[in-house]
């Protein structure tokens, strides 16, 4: 969620995010698949600055899983991907992809050291709130889990917004700023 997060903030946001998708290799169901970010905010860019950070100097988790370095290796190979270092099971990261478009992303899991981004439009938190809960809900596959990463600010500022996203949501697991 855009809010008044501080640098220090989105760098800890960054290593929550990079530690569920790469717990256990990435070989964790309700792992982090698709990380839905607001287009138009102005912390996007240096959120994603430090989650690069972050899957860079973490140790290289070994694709023990079978298939899973082939799966990798497909991830690697999508236009938008960034490879967070050499070694096998070293992470990748796809960024800026299409949320009208048909993305692999948004109808497999990864089961790997993949993570994908989207940005969303929306012009003030809840606005975009109101979008994310419609594209998790419409467009990705799978309904295990999602996570709401807000600001307690921003929080407080549209509480009613956010309990009408957790009352929306259509997850077996709602989770709030934790995985």
């Amino acid at each position: 969620m855009p809010g008044a997060w501080t640098e220090e903030d989105l760098r800890f946001q960054a290593e929550s995010i990079a530690t569920q998708k790469l717990h256990n290799g990435g070989f964790n169901c309700v792992g982090s698949q698709v990380l839905v970010t607001p287009a138009a905010w102005a912390h996007t860019d240096k959120l994603l600055y430090h989650l690069r950070a972050v899957m860079r100097e973490l140790a290289a988790r070994h694709p023990y899983y079978p298939g899973a370095q082939e799966r990798l290796q497909r991830a690697a190979s999508h236009p938008n991907a960034e490879q967070m270092g050499e070694r096998p099971g070293d992470p990748v990261l796809i960024t800026g992809l299409d949320p009208t478009a048909d993305e692999r992303a948004f109808r497999e899991e990864f089961f790997c050291t993949a993570l994908a981004e989207t940005r969303l439009a929306g012009a003030d938190p809840a606005d975009f709130l109101r979008r994310a809960v419609i594209f998790c809900n419409e467009r990705m596959w799978g309904t295990l889990a999602v996570n709401l990463i807000i600001h307690p600010a921003t929080l407080r500022q549209h509480r009613r917004a956010f309990e009408q996203a957790l009352a929306d949501l259509r997850y077996g697991s709602i989770n709030v700023n934790i995985w």
